[in-house]
């Protein structure tokens, strides 16, 4: 008889990516820094990558004077597009770095 298998489910951890992501960012010296988020259809998934950003914000950017902004996008083509308004909020920034978000595709 097969002793019963347990399965273990592996997740990528949406918050602590984005955390050590916007951190390394910081501390390289960045003073303007903005990340495009696409949804990930994953609305916990989301939310934890732009809390993380919220958090790195609030502890570390914004009492050493750094900016840190974001803009959320509905899908990768309407993030790719830079449409009129993404220009627009681009060239009002001037980030001098972008954190870019794509959820990979997985095929199988």
């Amino acid at each position: 008889m097969v002793a019963a298998l347990d399965f273990h489910r592996i997740r990528h951890d949406d918050y602590a990516f984005m955390e050590i992501t916007a951190r390394q960012v910081y501390r390289r010296g960045y003073s303007r820094i903005a990340a495009l988020l696409v949804k990930s259809g994953v609305q916990s998934n989301d939310d934890a990558r732009l809390g993380a950003l919220m958090v790195t914000y609030e502890r570390l950017a914004r009492p050493t004077g750094v900016k840190l902004e974001w803009r959320e996008f509905a899908d990768s083509a309407e993030c790719l597009k830079l449409t009129d308004s993404t220009r627009e909020w681009l060239r009002k920034y001037e980030p001098d770095a972008l954190i870019i978000f794509q959820q990979p595709g997985i095929s199988g």
